[in-house]
């Protein structure tokens, strides 16, 4: 039996999030990326029951350029053991066949010591604002509703924000947050006893960019985006749509530094403020788990998988 390391990308809108569902497939109810993973590898045909462990959890609706997990495969005695690179194509021929908004961009065999979640040291997140400008043409807006805007190729791909944005402002946040504190005031709902401590290691909000040319798509001289991109070793449950959602809160000056004070001081779910609003998954995308090189070295001189993962971070 040998264990593999899969690094996966996809598209969370029609996703259920990572976490696999009782119901999944009933009724035509959409799948999650831990169904869909196994799905494929017991399609492979695998002399064992597939066990995925995945690194990171993220929620419907979320997007991921790298999320991580590992698995145990073992053959049929009469086969010989499988190949990283069978694993990947068969995975990615299943997904193609089902229309699955997933793929595998890599696997790598592993130690039998290695572990997709326990040996990760940290995890990176950008999520993508877009921005209506000052100047925007609103005349074809109705309401309240600013949907006319959204470039179709940015739909369920970024928040929509609406002017002011004070990104000065957003940026002296970020680096309140940043480091050692007790984020539970930032946590969704958690189970009693687990510790709110995090430290986050970089916080940044930078100028972003749109998917498609402008020159293509004129909606999009409505819009100013922005990166919100966070590092940690961990995060809480929703701690990054929560971080967000006050960001935004900030610049919008719809709450004061004085929230945010209040809300890492008192860390609590009742120092949140009524005024700030949890980010939509949709503008969330996972980017990389990160992993010490070390957990890659087999106990006997076979440096494959480090070699392999040192060109995947180059990609």
């Amino acid at each position: 039996m040998r264990r593999f390391l899969l690094t996966v990308g996809y598209c969370g809108t029609s996703l259920r999030g990572v976490q696999k569902q009782l119901d999944e497939g009933v009724n035509g109810k959409a799948c999650s990326v831990h169904g869909l993973l196994e799905k494929a590898l017991v399609h492979l045909r695998p002399a064992n029951p597939p066990e995925l462990y995945i690194s990171s959890r993220t929620d419907a609706g979320v997007h991921a350029l790298c999320n991580t997990l590992h698995v145990d495969l073992e053959r049929l005695p009469s086969q010989p053991p499988y190949e990283p690179e069978y694993i990947t194509i068969g995975v990615n021929r299943y997904f193609q066949k089902t229309k699955a908004d997933i793929r595998v961009h890599r696997t790598v065999h592993v130690p039998p010591t290695f572990h997709a979640r326990f040996n990760a040291t940290g995890r990176t997140y950008l999520y993508r604002l877009a921005v209506i400008r000052p100047e925007a043409d609103l005349s074809q807006c109705q309401s309240l509703s600013f949907d006319a805007l959204i470039p179709i190729g940015e739909l369920h791909r970024c928040y929509l924000v609406k002017s002011p944005f004070d990104v000065e402002k957003v940026k002296e946040a970020c680096e309140i947050l940043q480091g050692s504190h007790d984020f539970a005031t930032f946590a969704g709902k958690t189970g009693s006893g687990v510790d709110t401590k995090r430290t986050i290691n970089q916080i940044t909000v930078t100028e972003g960019r749109p998917l498609l040319d402008p020159a293509f798509e004129p909606l999009y001289s409505n819009l100013q985006f922005w990166d919100i991109t966070v590092n940690s070793r961990s995060f809480l449950y929703r701690q990054v749509r929560k971080t967000v959602g006050v960001l935004v809160a900030l610049g919008q000056e719809r709450i004061s530094f004085d929230d945010l004070h209040r809300m890492l001081s008192i860390p609590s779910r009742d120092s949140w403020p009524s005024k700030a609003i949890t980010a939509p998954p949709a503008g969330l995308y996972l980017v990389n788990v990160h992993y010490p090189l070390e957990a890659f070295c087999f106990p006997y001189p076979d440096f494959s998988a480090v070699d392999s993962w040192e060109e995947d971070k180059k990609l």
